[in-house]
């Protein structure tokens, strides 16, 4: 594979070109659509209903033969690393299993293969303090020696390979339909039916989206709910399946993170608890949905639920051992939660087990990620925005909320105090949907309780203002900072002098009266993170029975925190000097993540903002 180009290994140029071609023949015959066209090394172009588009399908074919080799290359440098048996707890029929050995290049909550006599047990791994860290499993891991390494992502894109095939060859009843959504555009439906609401507070969007989703069917499968971060998307995906259930409909409630599923079923549970059943390993499971995830007989759980819960990942691993079956959609209905950060292949993994689906997400935040260029080879992807990362891009771009057809905009976010959601309203959502993002009444007034401090070690920033900036310029870009692992592809930055600031203002607030856990502090780099966070325990300490909790937020990257929210937000932007390494980390942290927090401390080199918008633009609108 050539540094430039992602073409599969196994394709010199002309059988490139020759399989761009049988790809575009097959999406022509179901389309019906030939249009101009033109094929070239670096990018085939093709006109559908009147508009120039890139070959989505040919362009997900060559992605998903990159990301294998990607992933299989990554899989087999995995290391090993020996571990020695410390002491075990049991909790919630969940294991804690404490191991001793030299700190592994792993970061706190890492999923993990547990290798011990010959048999693999799966966890997450946590780290207790010096050289002692622990996995949380469902199994008791044997005494004595083990060897641990990260689990890989091998099997999961195989999956999504396997599905993206089945759809490309015609192999599942409905390849026809999906390839026609993907690659053309179809008719909405011509009216909306009255519905009985069971939430009567829900504004006139989330109505509009709950009345559209009530709409699908044999001939009109799909719709998009397009949710800026605090406009209602989980209550309104909590009213659709209501009204689903209602109907008599089987559905499944999915997304790429654990985290959106619970944040959909712990709203359900109060309704349809009997109802329900939550699958994946109960250690990533919201302890409040623990009882839902059924110790055996997973297959009899699954055919006799009404909702099920469950990961695009655990999804795959269901069709994979023949509990479901693409060729065959299980579910009335699919709704994919966050679906704007999964990638087209990963989305077919759970839509093509429903006869309808719904998208929820929201494409001005995070893009999928990817071990490779997204889109591969497609010469129009800047200027088009690139829309093929996600299906949820991909349709909004094709159906946008304003033609009102299939996709609808909730513009009322009902979380932040204005000052925080200004800048994002107008200079993202404004700009490239036309339409602003309202503030609902209450958030105007909205102001965290804090105490007056007389010895602030952050002069100004204990005041109850919903929005602070500080600015470190001409100090955070000094020692010690740096890349670790140095001189590495995957390498993550830190700058101690930021992390003292952040962790200087999080003391502060706690001080002044604030919960711990109503405080989280972002960064866009991974080993900031852990800096900040093996801090946190170097000053607090921590005792012997303590574990971290699956839900612990003290610090966490922009990708973890998604889907979360919490009462104060410090934001430690991390200065870093302009290299290769630091464009992708920091490509995970837009402006629109400060759309979603109450009260927004950022602490950093002012410097650093300045990609994709003029410092000046954001200093003024601060």
């Amino acid at each position: 594979m050539g540094e430039e180009r992602y073409y599969p290994s196994y394709l010199d140029e002309e059988g490139h070109l020759r399989e761009r071609m049988r790809t575009r023949a097959m999406v022509e015959s179901i389309t019906g659509k030939r249009g101009d066209r033109s094929v070239e090394s670096e990018g085939t172009y093709v006109k559908m209903n009147g508009y120039p588009s890139c070959c989505v399908l040919e362009e997900m074919k060559i992605f998903l033969e990159n990301e294998v080799e990607a992933i299989r290359k990554e899989h087999f440098r995995q290391k090993f690393y020996e571990a020695y048996y410390v002491m075990e707890k049991k909790k919630d029929d969940l294991f804690y299993t404490f191991f001793r050995l030299q700190r592994p290049l792993l970061e706190d909550g890492s999923w993990v293969e547990i290798e011990s006599n010959g048999s693999t047990l799966y966890g997450s791994l946590w780290y207790f303090k010096n050289d002692v860290f622990y996995v949380i499993t469902d199994q008791r891991v044997p005494s004595g020696r083990v060897r641990i390494r990260r689990a890989d992502a091998l099997q999961l894109i195989l999956m999504q390979k396997q599905a993206f095939d089945l759809l490309l060859n015609g192999g599942i009843v409905h390849s026809d339909r999906l390839t026609k959504i993907i690659c053309g555009r179809i008719e909405g439906p011509k009216s909306l039916g009255v519905v009985n609401f069971f939430n009567n507070d829900l504004n006139s969007s989330q109505r509009l989206a709950v009345r559209k989703a009530l709409c699908l069917g044999k001939n009109n499968v799909f719709c998009l709910i397009h949710g800026p971060p605090g406009t209602g998307k989980t209550t309104v995906i909590t009213e659709i399946v209501r009204q689903l259930a209602r109907k008599g409909k089987r559905i499944l409630i999915t997304s790429h993170t654990n985290v959106a599923v619970d944040n959909v079923m712990e709203n359900l549970v109060p309704y349809h608890s009997m109802q329900m059943v939550r699958l994946g390993p109960r250690i990533k499971v919201s302890g409040k949905l623990r009882k839902l995830v059924p110790a055996s007989g997973e297959l009899v759980q699954l055919r006799i639920a009404q909702i099920v819960g469950a990961t695009l990942s655990k999804a795959s691993m269901l069709v994979k051992t023949g509990k479901l079956n693409w060729s065959t959609p299980f579910f009335d209905t699919v709704i994919v939660d966050e679906s704007s950060m999964a990638t087209i292949p990963l989305t077919l993994v759970g839509i093509l087990l429903g006869k309808t689906f719904i998208l929820v997400g929201d494409h001005m935040q995070l893009p999928p990620i990817t071990k490779t260029e997204l889109p591969p080879s497609c010469r129009k992807a800047e200027k088009c925005g690139k829309k093929c990362e996600s299906l949820f891009n991909l349709l909004i771009t094709r159906y946008p909320a304003h033609e009102r057809e299939r996709s609808t905009f909730l513009n009322v976010q009902y979380r932040s105090h204005p000052s925080i959601v200004e800048f994002s309203s107008e200079y993202f959502y404004k700009m490239k949907t036309g339409t602003r993002i309202e503030t609902a009444g209450p958030c105007k007034h909205k102001k965290v309780s804090v105490e007056k401090l007389h010895n602030e070690r952050v002069p100004g920033t204990i005041n109850g203002q919903p929005l602070i900036c500080i600015n470190t310029h001409d100090i955070s870009s000094n020692p010690p900072s740096g890349w670790f692992p140095p001189k590495h592809k995957g390498s993550s930055y830190f700058n101690e002098y930021e992390a003292a600031v952040a962790l200087a203002i999080r003391h502060d607030l706690i001080r002044a009266g604030l919960k711990s856990d109503q405080i989280c502090i972002i960064t866009p780099f991974r080993l900031q993170r852990q800096v900040i966070k093996e801090t946190i325990k170097g000053i607090y300490g921590s005792v012997q029975d303590e574990v971290v909790s699956l839900q612990d937020l003290t610090a966490a990257t922009v990708d973890s925190i998604q889907g979360k929210e919490r009462d104060v937000i410090i934001y430690c932007i991390t200065w870093s000097p302009q290299t290769e390494n630091s464009q992708s980390e920091h490509a995970r942290a837009p402006a629109s993540r400060l759309a979603s927090i109450e009260c927004c401390l950022n602490a950093g080199k002012k410097e650093t903002h300045n990609r994709g918008l003029d410092f000046k633009t954001v200093q003024i609108s601060l």
